[in-house]
């Protein structure tokens, strides 16, 4: 026997003799027991039947550490009168024979990351203790909760607020902010009244086109940067084919020294250094010449013979 149960019979020794009657404690058994076929709407009769059930407490410890429990049980088929179909039915209940103690706490109720489970205490026990764990401002660590929880006594609140334990101050209650959600509006924390969205709302489609007019802005440089690139890349091109592919009357006027040309247009080309295949002369062959005299071109026609 604990010391508990010790003082508990001690003070019902000690307590002046009066009118009352002591009863004796029940302990965990079977013992028959009113149940009703029907408890919500009793539409079978008749309502109650005696079964047996398991009640009563596990030695001295409190029934909401440690309680009584069906082991073993049997079926019951039971003829019964329906109300609302005006017939004879069968109803299956339940019959306990015999009966056992547990606990009342589960280990899978434990959080595993948080508590270990104690079954000879029947309870969930913190694996860490308050040198450990660090809380918030105004928040201290619980053994007993596995948790940190406000070391606060409750404030007073002004109106439209109330006390929350869990956050350690004082706001908007529940109500409030349904209240809100049902007229479409969202809870003004700081002042617990309801308020448009729409400014919010507003706002994010103010943001949304500031980035779209940054990003149009990035896309036109882009563009204008290619077109730029392009044009570059084609006044060198243009540059580089009227310097390359012109006559070499145009390059004698700027200072080079004449090139001897061929009626079939066999030349050669001063941009890629590379002569185009020999050419055998024939005596109908004419081969032209230019020169420039005082700023003018004269050209003079060569007759060439082979040997």
């Amino acid at each position: 026997m604990t010391l508990y149960t010790w003082i508990f019979y001690f003070v019902l020794v000690a307590l002046p003799l009066t009118d009352s009657v002591m009863m004796d404690n029940e302990f965990c058994g079977t013992r028959p027991t009113l149940v009703a076929l029907d408890p919500v709407n009793h539409d079978y009769f008749p309502y109650f039947v005696t079964l047996s059930r398991c009640g009563g407490s596990c030695n001295t410890v409190p029934p909401n550490i440690f309680h009584c429990v069906a082991k073993t049980q049997t079926n019951v088929v039971l003829d019964v009168f329906s109300i609302l179909s005006g017939t004879l039915e069968q109803v299956v209940l339940k019959n306990d024979t015999s009966c056992g103690c547990e606990c009342v706490v589960k280990e899978d109720q434990c959080d595993p990351q948080m508590q270990v489970y104690k079954p000879d205490r029947c309870r969930c026990e913190c694996k860490f203790n308050e040198t450990s764990i660090e809380c918030a401002q105004n928040f201290k660590w619980n053994q007993e909760h596995c948790e940190c929880l406000c070391d606060l006594e409750p404030q007073p609140c002004r109106d439209n607020m109330i006390w929350s334990p869990q956050d350690c101050r004082c706001q908007c209650s529940g109500i409030d902010q349904n209240r809100c959600m049902k007229r479409g509006k969202i809870l003004d924390e700081e002042d617990c009244v309801c308020v448009d969205a729409i400014p919010e709302v507003g706002r994010r489609i103010g943001q949304n086109q500031d980035t779209w007019n940054v990003s149009m802005s990035v896309v036109a440089v882009i563009i204008i940067a290619m077109l730029l690139l392009i044009l570059i890349v084609f006044l060198i091109s243009d540059l580089y084919f009227n310097y390359c592919k012109r006559p070499s009357l145009i390059r004698s006027v700027f200072g080079r020294r004449s090139q001897t040309t061929k009626d079939n247009n066999v030349e050669m080309d001063n941009c890629n250094h590379n002569q185009t295949p020999n050419h055998q002369l024939t005596n109908n062959d004419r081969v032209h010449s230019y020169e420039v005299i005082n700023g003018k071109t004269n050209r003079r026609e060569i007759h060439t013979d082979i040997l």
